[in-house]
């Protein structure tokens, strides 16, 4: 009520009237009936200041409750915003997740069909066709470098390549030859076109092949591919 003067006015009325009527009520009965229309007529007085008091307080809460439903929608309608806001870059993420997912996909299926398409090139090629990792271990073996070592690809999948196929006499110029390319990418076989060299075979027999070696790298990773032909009838 602060502020509205009438209500402040009404409501100092009330204090005066206590004091008036209080005497009079607490005091004899006799005395009490006697001046009940004394009473009556101080209430009649005060009808009006009750009634001012009440009405303004129906008015203070309402504009209070009005306020307080205002206040509430704002709180709501921010309350949507947000929500709409929220779920539309949640849709724009899903959108943009689900486009990454399928370049993905078409990546996967790409580099599936260029796999597929080397394996199938390795497996037909009539030349023996290694490829070894970067720790010297034979990683595909096709049939034609079965047909030229005499091992078995489950044989020689897995395996160390100097140990299979480098004779003994040239195991340190190897090693040597893949530790200075790793070390420092310098090559002398490696990419050098056909290079003839000796190889060995299951047996221990060591023969004459003509080689050409180039580094093939996916996904961060090398790997050595190496294709042999055997020229012992040539060299013959």
């Amino acid at each position: 009520f602060v502020g509205d003067q009438k209500a402040e006015d009404a409501i100092g009325s009330f204090p005066a009237f206590l004091l008036e009527v209080t005497p009079i009520v607490d005091g004899p009965r006799a005395d009490l009936r006697a001046r009940l229309p004394e009473l009556e007529a101080k209430i009649e007085r005060l009808r009006p200041n009750a009634r001012t008091l009440a009405l303004t307080g129906i008015q203070v809460f309402a504009t209070n409750e009005a306020q307080r439903r205002a206040d509430l929608s704002r709180t709501l309608i921010k309350l949507a915003v947000s929500s709409l806001g929220l779920i539309l870059l949640l849709t724009i993420a899903l959108f943009i997740l689900k486009k990454l997912f399928r370049q993905s996909q078409r990546v996967m299926s790409d580099n599936e069909a260029v796999r597929s398409r080397f394996e199938a090139a390795i497996s037909s090629s009539l030349d023996a066709v290694l490829v070894v990792d970067t720790g010297g271990k034979i990683v595909e073996f096709n049939g034609g470098a079965a047909s030229v070592f005499g091992y078995d690809p489950a044989e020689a999948l897995g395996q160390d390549m100097a140990e299979l196929i480098v004779p003994d006499h040239m195991r340190e110029m190897h090693d040597m030859g893949m530790n200075r390319f790793l070390e420092t990418g310098e090559k002398k076989v490696i990419d050098a076109g056909r290079v003839r060299l000796e190889a060995k075979r299951k047996s221990g027999e060591t023969f004459p092949v003509e080689l050409s070696i180039s580094v093939s790298e996916s996904d961060g990773e090398r790997a050595f591919v190496s294709y042999l032909r055997d020229i012992t009838a040539e060299i013959q």
